[in-house]
């Protein structure tokens, strides 16, 4: 037998999963036609990515996917009865007769109707995973365990703790990925440099490595990941120290996009744990400055953390809770 189920899946979730599985347990192939306006083709691209490695997953080669647009078949949101005819005779010309038609939406009875197969529904009132892809696009961290783990890195936000030497962020880091259940990746410039004395060809491997840790850590992250520094300290390193930089380090920076900014001020005591590159507290406020210029050249938002250490925490949760809530 052979089964059909239309849908845009943006993104896919837990629903659509429990369908695909209920599906495969009454016909010997299912195939899913995939569609997306051309509007959406950047996103289209990504969910059908989704949607095959899913697929593949739980059904191996008995699922097949059929990825169309906007361009070939009109796409509406609500359900429509000549719509739902232009899709079923359109998986008719693909793929040949269907037995039955799945889904949660009317559409699926228009379908089965003018295909002449039998239409059935799926928890169309979504009682048994109560979520939907509206719901998911509109706050994605209220319904995170339903969202499947390959889509989750997606939707995970990422906030870069920005400062010179000795504010705190490291320590802070970990205080807030305790705070909240979730990831943190360190600078990791001096795990490559250790005890020598730093290069400049030094730094297209710190870029790399660090861009492929906030990448990896992402898969796993709890709906946020906390970065102890990011591409733009690097390059002002490489600009202080050298006076210039890697051209890979700047085109690195484009790869990680980070949601919100935490600015460290100097107010705090310098500590000398015999590491630190410029190793004068002297500098502090030059280098502050530097640090703060570096993020208004750029436009980039941010929230300035500052006072004690209680107070510090206080500022960081708090931004990222109203980075939430927004």
């Amino acid at each position: 037998m052979k089964g059909l189920f239309f849908g845009s899946f943006n993104p896919i979730h837990n629903g659509h999963i429990a369908l695909i599985k209920f599906a495969l347990e009454h016909v010997e192939t299912l195939y899913i036609f995939f569609g997306y306006p051309p509007s959406e083709k950047v996103g289209g691209l990504l969910r059908g990515q989704w949607l095959r490695e899913i697929c593949r997953e739980v059904g191996g080669d008995r699922v097949v996917v059929v990825e169309t647009s906007e361009n070939t078949l009109p796409y509406k949101k609500e359900s429509d009865r000549e719509v739902s005819k232009i899709w079923g005779d359109y998986a008719v010309q693909k793929c040949g007769r269907f037995d039955v038609v799945f889904g949660s939406e009317k559409y699926v009875e228009y379908v089965a109707e003018h295909l002449g197969c039998r239409a059935q529904l799926f928890d169309n009132q979504r009682v048994n995973v109560p979520v939907s892809s509206t719901l998911i696009r509109e706050n994605p961290y209220k319904y995170w365990e339903h969202i499947p783990s390959v889509v989750r890195p997606f939707y995970v936000k990422k906030v870069c703790l920005f400062g010179s030497e000795s504010t705190g962020k490291s320590t802070m880091a970990k205080i807030l990925a305790k705070h909240y259940k979730t990831k943190w990746v360190p600078e990791l410039a001096r795990d490559i440099i250790g005890d020598r004395q730093c290069l400049l060809s030094d730094f297209p491997e710190i870029a790399y490595t660090q861009t492929s840790e906030v990448l990896r850590q992402t898969l796993t992250a709890n709906k946020l990941l906390i970065c102890d520094s990011d591409l733009i300290i690097t390059e002002m390193y490489a600009r202080i120290y050298f006076n210039e930089c890697p051209q890979i380090v700047l085109d690195l920076q484009r790869v990680i996009h980070y949601d919100l900014y935490l600015f460290f001020e100097i107010d705090v005591p310098w500590v000398a744990d015999g590491t630190r590159d410029l190793g004068d507290p002297s500098v502090r406020p030059r280098m502050r400055d530097l640090f703060k210029n570096a993020l208004l050249e750029r436009h980039i938002h941010f929230v300035t953390v500052q006072g004690n250490w209680r107070e510090r925490e206080a500022i960081a949760i708090g931004a990222i809770d109203k980075m939430f809530s927004a």
